[in-house]
């Protein structure tokens, strides 16, 4: 038992030096970006990964964040209608849904949708040569397959975190009106931007971006890490998925507790 113990142990340390040495390769990489003709490559690529992961996350986010909003001022009029329950709601939306749920959400998406296609098309590219075929060429593999798409994360993240809160609290806003429009759903939202402020916004980004980092890291070092069997792409997918998800829900929990203790 002891023995297993010590080698999960030392395969942990053994993952998170090499985690390490990734990301420090990243942002040298990214960094030393100096020829005007790797820059367009690296631009164009960027871009493509934004386009992606932030824009064409646009509609599950926007989906989600509907219903969400829609389901938690759904039974508000039947609880107790009146400003004072609107100022106790706009409380609750705001401590619930952008503080905490929102990160969390569009963190849960990312990993979805683009943690997992990063992490299966870099064990691909790995296993069909391409990274030994871009040296050849003289083309650092992981200016071209890695970097990009490592810093698209976390602005994608931040793109799909408007959304969410933009139609989360429309969502709000019109099932407050068809479901009582004499409850003040304009009242609503008053009380949630007067509510909302600087610090509050700076945590939700500083969440976003720090999730976006952790889930482009698991899903390139997963795929990077692909053995040369086509099996090993589904576990590599499957593991980068899920310590991905507990990394970041562990990560914003603790920027929680440091910002509103």
């Amino acid at each position: 038992m002891l023995e297993a113990i010590g080698r999960h142990v030392l395969q942990t340390l053994k993952r998170s030096g090499d985690m390490l040495g990734l990301l420090s390769l990243l942002i040298s990489s990214r960094l030393s970006i100096a020829h005007s003709s790797r820059r367009l490559v690296f631009y164009k690529l960027y871009r493509l990964q934004i386009y992606y992961t932030g824009v064409q996350g646009f509609y599950v986010t926007a989906v989600i964040s509907i219903l969400i909003g829609s389901l938690l001022v759904f039974k508000l009029p039947e609880i107790s209608p009146g400003e004072q329950t609107v100022s106790v709601f706009a409380e609750l939306f705001v401590v619930v849904i952008i503080r905490e749920l929102a990160p969390i959400m569009c963190a849960l998406i990312a990993i979805v949708r683009s943690g997992t296609a990063v992490t299966a098309k870099i064990g691909y590219l790995k296993m069909s040569g391409e990274f030994d075929i871009a040296k050849t060429l003289g083309i650092d593999p992981v200016h071209l397959f890695l970097v990009p798409v490592f810093f698209a994360f976390p602005i994608s993240m931040l793109l799909m975190l408007i959304y969410f809160l933009f139609f989360s609290m429309s969502a709000a806003f019109i099932t407050l009106w068809l479901l009582d429009p004499g409850i003040g759903a304009a009242l609503l939202i008053d009380n949630i931007l007067t509510r909302v402020q600087l610090n509050e916004i700076l945590v939700i980004v500083i969440k976003c971006v720090v999730s976006g980092l952790i889930i482009g890291l698991y899903a390139l070092h997963y795929g990077s890490t692909i053995e040369a069997r086509l099996t090993r792409v589904a576990r590599g997918m499957s593991i980068a998925t899920t310590r991905a998800l507990v990394l970041v829900l562990f990560v914003n929990i603790i920027i929680s507790i440091l910002a509103y203790q």
